[in-house]
């Protein structure tokens, strides 16, 4: 009799341990998950992008039911979008996130990357009207969500690169009165500036710049705010007889004394001045220092990519520089 009761009390001791060890591994593999994540997402940041992408794929494959699996997946959506370019790639996480996880909190912004695909798919009416639509449907479909912003933001670039001005304002506008305090509004407010820029409306244009300078004093948003602002007031408001710009007298110190076999020149939003001669791009920083060297023969122009990376152009075709400052 006591030897049975003893057998009892230890199999429900087991029992008992068995229980309270099950919700602490449950709980480990989570955070486990969620470090994963984090470690990530710090690799990324530094550009470390082989083991970011190590970790958002452990993430999937080590806890693909976690509850930052969607977090890891949108992660390495965005990165073959932003980083590598690789359309096709991006596309095939997000149709994989929206069928493993529809209803997580990342399937807002996979709506978001989804729209930015489109349009950089191509800049045609249909495509801008199917980037508009995948950015419309977030705040249908997810109306709490953060993504809201961003969404409204990008449909309002979308509507921009599109040529729709009036729709693009629009855009912005609403963007600005019902997140007044988002980070997207400071980007959206530049976006309006632009439009009504070359809508003809340089007064209003100001007006905005000027609003991204008081709500957003130390976002990057408002040193550019105050350079276009400065253009505008030379080009627009200065008396007619004093010229819009003048010499400084400062020159750039080239190695031979002279830029030759010049192409073409342009100006990142980093005041980085860029040289395409002969051989290749040279960077000039503000204060007239080399920075950049690029190598790419004989380029016939320069231009810039939507996510700010100069742009050679040649006979042959089109080369990638780097990442110079937002366009």
């Amino acid at each position: 009799m006591t030897c049975s009761l003893s057998r009892s009390r230890a199999a429900l001791l087991a029992v008992a341990v068995a229980m309270s060890v099950l919700p602490l591994r449950a709980q480990t593999s989570e955070e486990l998950a969620r470090r994963t994540l984090e470690s990530g997402r710090a690799f990324l940041e530094a550009r470390n992008y082989g083991e970011a992408v190590k970790d958002f794929e452990a993430v999937l494959q080590r806890y693909p039911t976690s509850a930052v699996a969607d977090d890891a997946l949108l992660e390495l959506a965005t990165y073959q979008f932003e980083v590598q370019r690789d359309l096709p790639a991006a596309q095939a996480r997000l149709k994989e996130l929206q069928s493993k996880y529809s209803s997580s909190d990342s399937a807002a912004m996979a709506l978001v990357l989804e729209g930015r695909i489109s349009l950089a798919s191509g800049r045609t009416p249909a495509r801008v009207d199917e980037a508009i639509a995948s950015f419309d449907r977030v705040a249908r479909l997810f109306p709490g969500s953060g993504a809201v912003p961003a969404a409204m933001y990008y449909a309002g670039e979308a509507a921009r690169l599109g040529g729709r001005r009036a729709d693009a304002i629009d855009r912005f506008s609403r963007l600005a009165t019902q997140f007044p305090g988002s980070p997207w509004t400071s980007n959206a407010l530049l976006g309006s500036a632009v439009s009504m820029t070359r809508a003809g409306q340089a007064l209003r244009a100001m007006e905005q710049l000027q609003r991204i300078r008081t709500r957003f004093p130390r976002s990057r948003e408002a040193a550019i705010a105050l350079d276009l602002n400065t253009v505008l007031y030379r080009l627009y408001l200065r008396a007619p007889a004093q010229p819009a710009y003048q010499f400084s007298g400062r020159t750039i110190p080239a190695a031979p004394g002279k830029l030759r076999d010049v192409s073409d020149i342009a100006v990142d939003n980093d005041n980085t001045l860029l040289v395409a001669s002969k051989t290749g791009v040279l960077g000039y920083g503000a204060k007239g220092n080399q920075t950049t060297s690029v190598a790419a023969p004989e380029p016939r122009a320069l231009t810039f990519d939507r996510l700010g990376k100069f742009i050679t152009v040649h006979e042959a075709g089109l080369r990638r520089g780097r990442k110079c400052g937002r366009q």
